[in-house]
C-alpha cells in the first residue's frame, strides 16, 4: 500500500482508493459520505444527546413525543441540552415528564410569563443546570437537582425554586424586584448550599441542611423546621425562623426594621447580630 503526504496529512494514496479513476460527481457523493460517516456520529449519536431551541420548539417540535409548540414535552429519559434562548411568552417553556433526565441550559437562557413554573417536572430524578430562567420559577420533585442557575423575575410564579425530598439546589442567584415570593422551598432531606437572593424569603426547608447562603432582602425571614440545620449563612434583612428540633450555628444577622433575629431552634453557637445603624456584631440573643 503506497502512502502520500500532503500538508501534513499521512493517509492512503487515490490510487489505492480507486479515486483517481472516479467521476467527478461520483467522488464528491464518495467524499460527502464518508464526511457524514466521520462527522455525524460524534455530533450527535454517540453522545446522545438532544436539542432543544426556539426554532425546533415552534416549529417541529424538538424530538420524538414533543409536539410543536411550547411547551417542550421531554417525556424520555436521557440528556438534553439547549442551543439557543427559548422564550415561550404567556405559556410554560418546558415540562418534564420523565425521570432521570439532565436539562443543560448551555448558559443560555428559558423565559416565559405565564402563571406558573418556566419549567416544571412531574417525574422524579430531574437535573437543571448553567443557565439562566426569567419570568418564572423551577419545579422539580424529589431527589432533583437546581445547579449554577439564575432565577429572575419569577414574582408571579414563585417560589424562585422549588425542590422536592432529597433535593440539592447550590450555586444558584436568585433576583425579583418585587420581591413578594419565597426564593427557594426545599424538601424533606434536601441541601440547600451557597446560594444568593434578594427575594422575600430567602429560604423554607423542612429537614434539611441550608449553609453558605447570602441574603440582600428587606422585613424577611429563612424558616427551617424539622430538625434542620442551618449553618455559615450570611442574612442581610432577614430573620431566622427556626423549629425547635432545628439548630443554628455561625450564621450572621443584620437586620434593619424590627429585629427578632432568631425565633426558636437550637444556638449551637457562634452566630451574631447587627442592626441599623450599629457598626458592630454582637452576640445574637
Amino acid at each position: 500500500m503506497t502512502l502520500v503526504k500532503r500538508i501534513g496529512f499521512t493517509g492512503v494514496s487515490p490510487a489505492y482508493l480507486g479515486i483517481e479513476s472516479m467521476k467527478p460527481s461520483l467522488l464528491a457523493f464518495y467524499l460527502i459520505s464518508i464526511s457524514i460517516f466521520l462527522i455525524a456520529p460524534r455530533a450527535f449519536a454517540a453522545e446522545g444527546i438532544l436539542e432543544i431551541s426556539q426554532a425546533c420548539a415552534v416549529q417541529t417540535g424538538c424530538f420524538a413525543g414533543d409536539p410543536p409548540g411550547f411547551p417542550v414535552t421531554i417525556a424520555t429519559p436521557g440528556s438534553y441540552l439547549l442551543t439557543s434562548s427559548v422564550d415561550s411568552g404567556a405559556v410554560r417553556a418546558i415540562e418534564i415528564a420523565a425521570a432521570d433526565v439532565t436539562l443543560d441550559l448551555a448558559s443560555l437562557g428559558v423565559s416565559g410569563t405565564s402563571e406558573s413554573p418556566v419549567i416544571e417536572a412531574t417525574a422524579n430524578g430531574v437535573v437543571i443546570r448553567d443557565g439562566t430562567v426569567d419570568g418564572g420559577g423551577v419545579a422539580l420533585r424529589d431527589a432533583s437537582s437546581v445547579v449554577n442557575v439564575n432565577v429572575i423575575n419569577f414574582f408571579q410564579n414563585g417560589p424562585g425554586i422549588r425542590v422536592g425530598a432529597l433535593g440539592l439546589v447550590l450555586n444558584c442567584v436568585l433576583h425579583e424586584e418585587g420581591g413578594a415570593k419565597t426564593s427557594i422551598v426545599a424538601g424533606q432531606g434536601s441541601l440547600v448550599l451557597n446560594n444568593g437572593t434578594d427575594s422575600g424569603d430567602s429560604v423554607s426547608a423542612s429537614g434539611s441542611i441550608i449553609m453558605g447562603i447570602s441574603t440582600n432582602s428587606n422585613d424577611a425571614n429563612m424558616f427551617a423546621t424539622d430538625r434542620s440545620m442551618v449553618i455559615g449563612n450570611q442574612l442581610y434583612g432577614e430573620n431566622l425562623r427556626l423549629s425547635t428540633d432545628s439548630s443554628y450555628r455561625f450564621n450572621q444577622i443584620y437586620f434593619q426594621v424590627s429585629p427578632e433575629y432568631i425565633s426558636g431552634g437550637i444556638d449551637a453557637g457562634g452566630n451574631v447580630c447587627s442592626d441599623y445603624g450599629l457598626l458592630y456584631w454582637f452576640p445574637c440573643p
